[in-house]
């Protein structure tokens, strides 16, 4: 059986403040300390989700009972994670918002294509990619001679092309439909 230690109150420590991780009670609401503010403020995670704040005056007393110790944990590890789910989905959103005002401001004419792309890298953001297709039509009285030809003979020359990377270019010539045009 698990001795059950009699509370102590956080004012009672040598250093009188608790480490990360404590089990405490305030007016009977258990929860675990967080951390704490730069202006001596403890964070303690309630069982109910609420992050509460308390100054160094709030009576924190030390849970010493080990069932209500692992409920109080648990509730914070649950209360938590929800919690960093929903600033990791904030910040995602935001750095795709950054993305993309930037590649918006590139394509007004605002930043440079290597601005965009140094900026991009600089903040580990995917790089700017866009994917733009060109159709095209061959005319000729042979049908056979068309398909054959469009399949075979086309080739990208993207020297003229502004932004155009070699390494980016993918070349795929499907004859999807070969129509007789009015003579």
């Amino acid at each position: 059986m698990t001795e059950v230690l009699p509370d102590t109150r956080a004012d009672q420590l040598p250093s009188g403040r608790l480490e990360v991780g404590t089990v405490v009670t305030h007016q009977d609401r258990d929860g675990v300390v967080i951390g704490y503010t730069m202006d001596g403020q403890t964070g303690v995670c309630l069982a109910d989700g609420v992050i509460a704040m308390y100054g160094p005056e709030a009576e924190l007393v030390i849970v010493a009972d080990p069932e209500r110790s692992v409920r109080a944990l648990r509730a914070a590890v649950v209360a938590l994670e929800a919690e960093w789910s929903q600033v990791v989905a904030v910040h995602i959103a935001t750095l795709a918002d950054i993305r993309g005002y930037a590649i918006r401001t590139h394509e007004a004419g605002s930043i440079c294509r290597e601005g965009l792309d140094d900026f991009l890298a600089a903040f580990g953001l995917p790089a700017y990619e866009p994917r733009l297709r060109v159709s095209y039509a061959i005319r000729g009285s042979d049908e056979d001679g068309v398909r054959a030809n469009a399949r075979h003979g086309l080739a990208v020359d993207a020297g003229e092309v502004g932004d155009a990377r070699p390494d980016g270019l993918i070349q795929d010539a499907r004859v999807t439909a070969v129509e007789a045009l009015d003579r």
